[in-house]
């Protein structure tokens, strides 16, 4: 165990219960010399967990608050989403994910995987390009224009696989096209032999800020039972949103 980390977080935790504190009060109440407890205070006010006011008090940081929303809205989704994830899972026997908008990227918050000896990529934690894949692509496809245009001015499409699409324009005409579809299908974009097929998760606001996913490898998708597929994760996708307050239609 690192014991400098432990005792960092150790002065960390005196704000749950302390709003604001002055170097005063975290010595006094940590027990730590004046010395490391202003070193350690000073790396976390540079690195944005720790931010101090004209008075010299120190109060949480912009970017610990941040972490923590996230990590919230994280939880909420899941529980959320689980019961129709697994309803899903049921339903298809593929592959169920669940993608979370986050700055640029998208990343996998759940996933329940089929017993297929050959895995797909879809561990929790796991990022991917707005661009790439039909989660990223879904909810890339249901940003404003503004935001769709300013992301796509400040990248270069890299070829993350035999499919993904590296031509901008080409891009910008499938976003269209998936918006009037409301689902996103797509094989090898993000990895060679795998589809994904991913419908928008709204909020009240009306926002795309999350996609549920039907993956797996290729050969294991059939054109006869796509349409029903289609049915099914749209279904999943209006659901969830539901319960985040959306009231439009798919």
């Amino acid at each position: 165990m690192n014991v400098t980390i432990v005792r960092a977080m150790d002065i960390l935790d005196l704000f749950i219960v302390h709003p604001k504190l002055s170097l005063t009060e975290i010595i006094q109440l940590s027990g730590r010399p004046k010395t490391s407890t202003l070193r350690i205070l000073q790396s976390f006010e540079t690195i944005g967990f720790l931010e101090r006011d004209n008075n010299g008090d120190y109060s949480l940081g912009l970017k610990i608050l941040q972490l923590g929303h996230l990590v919230s809205e994280r939880l909420d989704i899941n529980q959320i989403a689980m019961p129709t994830m697994e309803e899903l899972y049921q339903k298809t026997g593929k592959t169920i994910m669940l993608s979370l908008l986050q700055g640029d990227k998208v990343i996998t918050v759940a996933s329940l995987e089929t017993e297929h000896p050959i895995k797909i990529g879809s561990s929790i934690g796991r990022q991917t390009p707005l661009y790439a894949g039909s989660p990223a692509r879904i909810i890339l496809a249901f940003q404003p224009e503004k935001k769709q245009i300013a992301y796509l001015d400040s990248i270069s499409l890299q070829k993350l696989a035999s499919n993904t699409i590296t031509d901008k324009d080409k891009l910008c005409e499938v976003l269209k096209n998936n918006v009037k579809d409301q689902y996103v299908l797509s094989h090898s974009e993000v990895n060679d032999h795998t589809t994904g097929l991913s419908a928008p998760i709204f909020n009240h606001k009306n926002e795309a800020f999350a996609a549920i996913t039907i993956a797996g490898i290729t050969a294991d998708f059939t054109e006869k039972e796509i349409p029903k597929l289609i049915e099914e994760v749209q279904a999943a996708a209006f659901a969830i949103s539901s319960k985040f307050g959306y009231h439009g239609t798919f």
